[in-house]
């Protein structure tokens, strides 16, 4: 038989089914985010990795050239050449070669514009399903001579073509017009993973991809009955693989799926770890939720506690049975939470298909971490908050029973006030820390970041109490407007004395909120701070007349740049490419422009000269001048990753790295090192002398059209274009947080009703004596705008020194001016009443519809 504390657990929580389901909701969406975000990388990773092994087919071997670092399967790797599948193919127990060209080829949609994917748009070389690749026709066949291709079945019906017809695509040297002769796909898929993929017969795609014989890799097939790894060492030692300073290595078809899969598995990884930042942020916003709830719901039952303490029930007994309800509330939100992640997972797989993505489809994969961490969490966070109120509850002296206003004790005002301040200048210093000193590299950072703003929150919000009785006076005298403000009338008055007569209550209940709109505050002057920079930056930095960027992200190609070179329209004509080397055993991002590039922007050059690139010089920016501690004339040795090493003199130091980034070389350099497929992530170009700009712009335009993939832009076009990809990102990151401000608003339509149930006696004392209805709901809409509107406050006065804090330590590539959005921050404040507004309406409908008679009898 069970406890009487367990039986009066549980009839407590069925006695108030209200309140348990708005306790409950909260929960529930941050550990829908949770278990969404695990769900969603588990799904996707398996999916991914299922793909790649279909697409592996029989390939058993592969060779490639060797990188001296970086990552396996993003690395720009040198080519390999084609005559290397003659002596493979002489080697015992091989069955088959294939060479493996993999470019970037952009389909066009029959409006002229390219197709747009969350992945790569590229072109292969396809033997057909008889070949190793593991890529089924779905529909037609594969192609088979000059003229031809097929394409993934997804993309060929997003770009709207169907068998027969003819398809523009976009290769490194220009457009080709192909008729669609198959549509492609797996087993379990009839997309690309997120990519389009133009498949043509090997021949064409050396020819249209501008291969000239020298292939991405090799694909061996063994016979039946071969030993792999003996074929392996045997192919190794014909091609010269097997000596250490050979620039070829052999691997295994299973180890380059996995690599590949496993590049893209950490894309994944890093967005579900962003997602599961924002559900630590929900659940930190919850937290404050649930502890106001039990709060209430604890003063709420005062003499229903102290009576059981008088008739024998003792402190621990009282506790568990305020913890137990807490505990089967949290069961309940991670049981509805995890279904929520189901929806979550399927809901953002969904929005990323729509726009391009094509995810394999794929099972959704609820493993035993995901449900051990939503429990972790949905109960372990319930508990937490309900921590304090469950103690507080065990300290009810049996006396309260017969007089109430006994009730229990609470930290004294001075203990309270030294916790409080103790635990926000402790937050402040380690917040501070980890943004200047950045002890441990970026964990380091972002642990004492984090953990410093949550004791700042916790602090700010303990000393919020001290402030909200006097803070709420102000607002009722200054909303809605100055000088007519709500305490001139009845509803007003009542609402800002019971917001200041509970001060503790105002104070949690508008902290959940502080801290939402703290985050936007920050975000809101991060951003602001970057936007000013960026605009700053490039208004000083560009000196170009047209920009050429892909619409798609994913670079020119070479061909567009050397056709503008050559338009007598134009001056100085540049592209930008980025590499990868080492420099001292670091990783770095090298850029490499032509030398006319010197005419097209402003690197602000403090020593040296731009001209000196012509001549094989570096330049450098200062940051990682002053880092190595070199100046011009000194000499750097650059590891490139095919594993040459170039050492370069620095031929200047430059200040403005907002356009061409920290390292730049020639494209003689460049190419002289390297022979990776080039691709240029920017091209810039200046009118010729003479020239009319209308004229000039024609004629860039007339060249475009061979490479519908780029987009032409003016000086305050490319400047614009940038800010846009700015301000995406912060809506993307505002929206995400809009969860934890939807939680925040629930969080005051909860205490209101809490409060609508504590107050009923009240409320019917008020309507007996005269009180409208339409005043009750007035004076209940007015307590919650006084609420939001101070927790608003908060938030701003908490969220602006935090993000000045944090737009001051970011670089002065970043952040070099500092403003703040006064804007936004109005816009918060006036949000912050519709906030009110919306969380009231609930409340004082069921306030306004009281029974007098039931109201005024209610104990």
């Amino acid at each position: 038989m069970s406890s009487p504390v367990v039986r009066l657990t549980i009839r407590g929580v069925l006695a108030r089914k209200f309140r348990v389901l708005l306790t409950a909701f909260a929960i529930v969406l941050g550990v829908a985010f949770v278990s969404g975000a695990f769900m969603l990388t588990d799904s996707v990773k398996g999916a991914i990795n299922g793909l790649f092994d279909e697409l592996q087919g029989d390939v058993d071997l592969e060779v490639r050239a060797r990188i001296a670092f970086g990552d396996e399967a993003t690395a720009q790797r040198d080519p390999v050449p084609d005559s290397l599948v003659a002596d493979i193919a002489k080697v015992d127990g091989v069955r088959t070669v294939e060479v493996n060209i993999l470019r970037q080829a952009t389909i066009i949609k029959k409006n002229g514009k390219p197709l747009q994917t969350s992945g790569p748009s590229f072109g292969i070389a396809w033997y057909g399903t008889e070949g190793l690749d593991g890529r089924l026709v779905l529909e037609g066949r594969e192609a088979r001579g000059a003229g031809e291709v097929a394409i993934d079945k997804k993309s060929a019906e997003r770009a709207g073509y169907a068998l027969g017809e003819t398809v523009p695509i976009v290769g490194p040297n220009g457009s080709g017009d192909f008729t669609l002769v198959g549509l492609t796909g797996t087993k379990t898929t009839e997309g690309g993973g997120g990519a389009s993929v133009s498949a043509f017969d090997p021949a064409t795609a050396d020819e249209f991809l501008g291969t000239n014989g020298r292939v991405d890799s090799i694909l061996i097939g063994l016979a039946a009955g071969g030993s792999q790894r003996s074929v392996q060492d045997a192919v190794a030692a014909a091609i010269g693989a097997d000596a250490a300073d050979s620039p070829y290595e052999v691997i295994t078809g299973d180890q380059s799926a996995k690599e590949t899969a496993g590049a893209i598995n950490d894309i994944i990884d890093i967005f579900g770890k962003v997602l599961l930042g924002f559900a630590a942020i929900s659940l930190f916003v919850s937290a404050f939720l649930i502890f106001n709830t039990f709060a209430i719901i604890v003063s709420q039952r005062l003499r229903e506690l102290a009576l059981l303490r008088a008739i024998g029930a003792d402190i621990r007994q009282i506790r568990m049975m305020i913890l137990g309800e807490s505990g089967i509330i949290g069961l309940l939100a991670t049981a509805l939470g995890i279904a929520g992640g189901v929806l979550v997972s399927k809901g953002i797989t969904a929005l990323f298909n729509a726009t391009g993505a094509a995810f394999p489809s794929a099972s959704t994969v609820i493993s035993a971490r995901t449900i051990a961490v939503s429990l972790l969490v949905g109960v372990g966070v319930t508990l937490l908050a309900a921590f304090v109120p469950a103690a507080r509850a065990g300290r009810i002296p049996p006396v309260a029973a017969m007089r109430p206003e006994v009730g229990f004790s609470s930290l004294q005002r001075n203990k309270r006030l030294v916790v409080a301040t103790t635990t926000l200048v402790v937050g402040i210093v380690l917040f501070v820390v980890g943004l200047f000193a950045q002890p441990g590299g970026t964990v380091g950072i972002l642990l004492a970041g984090a953990v410093g703003a949550v004791m700042i929150f916790l602090g700010v919000a303990s000393l919020s109490q001290s402030v909200a009785a006097p803070v709420s006076r102000i607002v009722s005298n200054i909303l809605p407007f100055p000088g007519r403000s709500m305490n001139r009338k009845t509803p007003g008055r009542i609402a800002s004395r019971n917001a200041q007569r509970q001060p503790r209550r105002t104070a949690s209940t508008a902290s959940a909120l502080m801290i939402g709109l703290a985050l936007v505050s920050t975000i809101a002057v991060v951003a602001a701070s970057v936007q000013a920079t960026l605009r700053k930056a490039l208004g000083t930095s560009i000196t170009a007349d047209f920009y050429v960027t892909n619409s798609g992200f994913q670079g020119l190609p070479v061909a567009f740049a050397d056709k503008l070179a050559r338009l007598p329209e134009l001056g100085a004509v540049s592209p930008f490419r980025a590499v990868n080397a080492q420099v001292e055993g670091e990783s770095k991002s090298i850029g490499a422009v032509d030398p006319s590039m010197g005419e097209l922007i402003d690197a602000d050059i403090q020593s040296g000269s731009f001209d000196s690139i012509a001549d094989g010089a570096m330049l450098l920016h200062k940051d990682p001048a002053r880092d190595l501690g070199v100046s011009v004339g000194d000499t750097i040795e650059m590891t490139w990753q095919n594993g040459k090493v170039t050492a370069l003199q620095v031929g200047a130091i430059y200040g403005d790295s907002s356009i061409v980034g920290n390292w730049l070389v020639s494209l003689d350099t460049l190419n002289a090192a390297s022979s990776a497929p080039p691709l240029d992530f920017f091209i810039g170009a200046k009118i010729a002398d003479g020239v009319d700009a209308d004229v000039a712009r024609a004629a860039v335009e007339a060249v475009a059209t061979e490479f519908p993939s780029a987009e032409v832009q003016d000086r305050v076009e490319f400047q614009q274009s940038q800010e846009d990809q700015l301000n995406q990102l912060l809506f993307i990151v505002y929206s995400l947080l809009v969860f934890a401000i939807a939680i925040a608003v629930l969080g005051i339509a909860n205490t209101m009703a809490l409060s609508v149930f504590e107050r009923t006696r009240e409320f019917g004392l008020l309507r007996a004596v005269g009180m409208t209805r339409r005043q009750l709901k007035r004076s209940v809409r007015w307590e919650a705008i006084i609420v939001s509107v101070f927790g608003a406050t908060l938030g701003v006065v908490v969220g602006v020194p935090l993000g000045m804090a944090v737009a001051t330590a970011l670089p002065e590539t970043f952040v070099s001016t500092l403003q703040i959005p006064f804007g936004t921050i109005v816009t918060i404040l006036l949000a912050s009443i519709v906030v009110g507004i919306i969380a009231a309406i609930g409340p004082a409908r069921r306030a306004a519809k009281l029974d007098i008679l039931h109201a005024i009898t209610t104990v």
